[in-house]
Parts: structure tokens; C-alpha cells; sequence
């Protein structure tokens, strides 16, 4: 009889917790529209919160301690080298295939119905892109032209498994084209808000970055992204445009949208813990190759705005998926139009 009551009043707890956590988010949340009663988003999908927690731990701080450890440790003053870099790769899929096995072994019909499983396969998929790319630099083919042909891979492979994703969990899918349909005009306007705000802050940081020395204004990832626009031959630039226009406005958006934000909030099931670990996991995967913290904080602020969009838009991807390609669109115009101002 104490053990039944011990377990109510627990379940009483659970209830009481979702209930407060919803309480704070509907003050606010955008209007309820058709496609958000008939194709809800689960911010509560595993009620156990120790599945929180292990995925929390194995996705984000195991990963992400042990990146800033190795930088304290072996690359204070500089990038990481390509051993530590994979080192840091493989100690974050190890981290994560650990948790993805205590979560497959708690609730295993879950895993696979819903995106969570398709963090699992993002997380390995630096190795496996590597691996599958790792012939074209056998081939007698220009640098200029390489990272080309890298962008259209990835791109072919990203749009590969986000048709995938959204063949295999039918509630995405239906959320997301009757969103397009119905709600259209919504989009635009938080996709308006979210993009002038990460631009706005992003442009207000790099005012305060310089202000205070606080290092160089670009990042490495945003400096590899940009250099190939100024090298090689009239056609390889082009060419290197328009693929990289293909991957940074259409198929990463996407990939990053249901991963960092579907998946994530799924993962957590809490939209405290959802919003926390959405925002600097976004940050970091940015800089986790090459260990630039210097300037984590420019990637953590378009996380920032992106994970609070998804819990103010009721979970509903769409809406962060349309922001981050307003933002990354705006980035791009703007690479283009300094790439060629200097040259």
C-alpha cells in the first residue's frame, strides 16, 4: 500500500512539473493555429526524466567538457590539430552511441517514430561524410574545384536524409506542409522577426567583440566557407556560389532545424532543458573541428534565438527552419557582396 502511494505521488510530481513548464511557455507562445491542434508537437514524449538527463550528458556535456579540456590542455593558442580533432570527434560519438543505447534499451518503439533517431545517425555523420568524400583528394584535381564538389555531396546527402526524416515520421511532415499551406503568412512575419534579430545581435556582438579586442572579427568556419569565392578560375567561383548558396540556404537549414531543434527538444522532453541544450549544442557543432571558442558565442546566439522560436511557436519546426534561412540567406548575400567588394 506505501509503495502505490509513493508512486502516485510521484506521478503526481511528473504531472505538476509539465504543468508549470507549460504555464511559462503559453504566456508566450504564438496564436494556436489548425495544423497545432491536429499535429502537436510532443514536448513531453518520454516522461521519465532520467532519459533527459542522459541524453543532456551524453549529447552535450561529455562532448563539449571534453573539447574545452583539450583546448586548456594541448591547443591553448591554436586550432586543434587533426589528431585532436579527432580525438574530439571520436569521444563525442562515443559519447553520444552510449546514450543512444540507454534510450534505445528504455524505450525502444520510441526511438525509432519520432526524429530522435535521426540525431543519432547526424552525429556520425562527419566520419561517414569523410569517409564516403575521402577519394576526391586522390584525384589530380585542383583545390578550387575540391570544396565544390565537397558542398555538392553534402548537399545531396543532406536533402537525401531529410526526405528520409520526413518520409518516416509522418507528423513532421504534415506539420510542416500544412504550416507552408495554411499559416503562410505567419511564417514570414516570425521568419522577419527571428532573422533581423539574429542579425541584429550578431552585428551588435561583433561591435563589442572588436571594442574589446577580443579576437579576429570572422571565425574559422566562417573564413573556410569564404575563401574558395576569391581563389581559382572565373568558373570554379561560380560554380563554388552556387553550391554553396545550395548548402547554407536550403539543405543545412533543414538538416540543423530537425536535428538541433525537433530532435533535441524530443530527446530532452522538457522545454527548459530543450531550450538549453538546443542553444549551445548549436554553438558548439559549429567550432567542435576546430576548437575555435574564441568565437562560440557568434554561433550561440543564432542558437539562442532559434530554440526560444521553437518553444514560442508551439514546437512547430517550420517556423525555426524559415528563420534560419532568412539568417543564413542575409549571411550569404552579405559573404558575396565583401568576398567581391575586396577583390
Amino acid at each position: 500500500m506505501q509503495k502505490e502511494e509513493v508512486k502516485i505521488d510521484s506521478e503526481e510530481i511528473k504531472v505538476t512539473k509539465i504543468k508549470t513548464d507549460k504555464k511559462v511557455w503559453e504566456k508566450v507562445q504564438i496564436p494556436s493555429r489548425w495544423v497545432d491542434g491536429n499535429f502537436p508537437f510532443n514536448f513531453y514524449t518520454y516522461m521519465d526524466k532520467q532519459i533527459g538527463i542522459i541524453f543532456l550528458i551524453t549529447g552535450l556535456v561529455i562532448p563539449f567538457s571534453t573539447a574545452l579540456l583539450i583546448k586548456l590542455l594541448f591547443s591553448i593558442n591554436s586550432d586543434f590539430s587533426n589528431d585532436l580533432s579527432l580525438l574530439n570527434l571520436a569521444v563525442g560519438i562515443v559519447s553520444n552511441g552510449v546514450g543512444f543505447f540507454i534510450i534505445w534499451d528504455k524505450r525502444r518503439s520510441l526511438m525509432f517514430k519520432t526524429t530522435l533517431f535521426f540525431y543519432y545517425v547526424y552525429a556520425v555523420m562527419p566520419i561517414a561524410i569523410s569517409l564516403l568524400l575521402s577519394p576526391i583528394s586522390l584525384l589530380k584535381i585542383p583545390e578550387y574545384w575540391i570544396s565544390s564538389i565537397l558542398l555538392i555531396f553534402q548537399s545531396i546527402i543532406f536533402l537525401t536524409l531529410a526526405y528520409w526524416v520526413f518520409n518516416r515520421v509522418s507528423d513532421l511532415r504534415s506539420r510542416f506542409a500544412k504550416t507552408i499551406k495554411q499559416n503562410w503568412k505567419m511564417v514570414l512575419i516570425v521568419t522577419l522577426i527571428g532573422a533581423v534579430t539574429i542579425f541584429a545581435l550578431s552585428f551588435l556582438y561583433g561591435l563589442l567583440s572588436q571594442a574589446l579586442n577580443l579576437g579576429p572579427g570572422n571565425s574559422n568556419n566562417q573564413n573556410q566557407l569564404a575563401d574558395p569565392l576569391t581563389t581559382g578560375v572565373l568558373g570554379s567561383k561560380i560554380l563554388y556560389a552556387i553550391s554553396l548558396f545550395v548548402f547554407t540556404v536550403i539543405a543545412a537549414p533543414l538538416i540543423e532545424e530537425i536535428v538541433f531543434r525537433d530532435a533535441i527538444f524530443v530527446g530532452t522532453s522538457n522545454r527548459w532543458m530543450g531550450w538549453i541544450m538546443s542553444t549551445i549544442l548549436f554553438g558548439y557543432i559549429h567550432i567542435s573541428s576546430t576548437g575555435d571558442f574564441v568565437h562560440l558565442f557568434q554561433y550561440l546566439i543564432a542558437g539562442f534565438v532559434l530554440a526560444t522560436a521553437f518553444n514560442v511557436c508551439r514546437g512547430n519546426v517550420t517556423y525555426t527552419w524559415a528563420i534560419h534561412v532568412g539568417s543564413n540567406l542575409l549571411s550569404f548575400i552579405i559573404l558575396l557582396v565583401s568576398s567581391y567588394a575586396v577583390n
